[in-house]
């Protein structure tokens, strides 16, 4: 039987970085979803949780998720980053490496930056400042990322109070 469209993991429309450009390229639609900003009660939840009441240091209130297929493309793509002139990595956090411990995070792995963007729209708005989030996931772990294991998630992040 055909999988339901709510049943469906959208990570089986995503499109690799190259083939991206290409359709942007050639006009074709990309498949893209821009996540949304984090909704204001977790940001007020972070502050409280993570950051002491100190609500200067929130630092990612908007935030992305770039899917590669492997290791090999992730790194390519963090080089393309470091790269960009626009972009300013603050920090990386590795959390593919062998030696970080998952339990932290239910399990979930990922390579996540923080970074700032520089351009004439940032500058312009006055958001050039603003730290965002970049996680940089692999395929097998974005297939991970459905709407119960985001439940999952926030279960478990509320056991711990992060």
């Amino acid at each position: 039987a055909q999988e339901s469209q709510e049943q469906q993991n959208p990570i089986d429309s995503f499109v690799s970085g190259s083939e991206y450009a290409q359709r942007i390229k050639d006009g074709q639609p990309t498949n893209v979803k821009w996540a949304g900003l984090k909704r204001k009660a977790r940001c007020i939840e972070k502050v409280v949780r993570s950051y002491g009441g100190q609500p200067w240091l929130l630092s990612d209130i908007c935030r992305q998720s770039l899917v590669c297929e492997d290791p090999k493309e992730l790194l390519q793509c963090l080089q393309i980053i470091l790269d960009d002139g626009e972009a300013s990595v603050v920090r990386i956090k590795n959390r593919l490496d062998p030696s970080y411990d998952d339990r932290s995070t239910a399990g979930y792995r990922d390579v996540c930056l923080s970074l700032m963007l520089r351009t004439d729209e940032t500058i312009a708005s006055g958001v050039c400042q603003h730290i965002c989030e970049l996680q940089m996931i692999l395929k097998p772990y974005a297939r991970l990322k459905t709407a119960q294991g985001h439940a999952r998630y926030i279960h478990f992040r509320n056991i711990v109070c992060c």
